[in-house]
């Protein structure tokens, strides 16, 4: 019984010591000038997502045997597919918002999220005008590739 009370104070210790370490690590991301670690999260996250995304259309345009009748639907399709980045810029700064009353600040916020869901569906819109655009110039064969890869992205 005490071999394990001396464990769990190890682990709270040892967990504690952890906490402590990371607090001091972002500190410096976390002041009030700086829009803090998630922007650099979501900066990573985006660099990942289009190099991804630029493997995959590769592979996709391989597969399809896209002709050059289909350059300029593929390149639009393309463009169109290239992950949208969160308008950071258009995020209200901290210095801005501690200035505002709690309803005031909501209000806010929820003015910036509606701005970024309408900011999506027209990615999206685009996206499908796109696809739709470039599906009726390929081939029936091409369509079925096209399809049976869709159909891997969307389950």
């Amino acid at each position: 019984m005490k071999k394990l009370l001396v464990s769990a104070a190890v682990v709270c210790l040892l967990g504690s010591a952890t906490v402590a370490a990371l607090a001091q690590g972002y500190g410096g991301m976390m002041s009030q000038d700086s829009p803090g670690w998630m922007t650099e999260m979501r900066h990573m996250n985006t660099a990942r997502m289009e190099h991804r995304v630029s493997r995959h259309l590769g592979e996709l345009k391989e597969t399809l045997k896209i002709t050059p009748a289909q350059e300029s639907a593929w390149a639009a399709f393309v463009a169109a597919m290239a992950p949208t980045r969160p308008a950071l810029d258009k995020l209200p700064q901290r210095a801005e918002l501690d200035k505002l009353t709690t309803p005031e600040r909501i209000d806010k916020m929820r003015g910036v999220r509606q701005q970024h869901l309408a900011d999506m569906s027209a990615a999206m819109d685009k996206r499908d005008e796109a696809t739709k655009a470039l599906y009726v110039l390929l081939s029936p064969e091409q369509q079925k590739l096209f399809d049976s890869t869709h159909r891997r992205l969307n389950r």
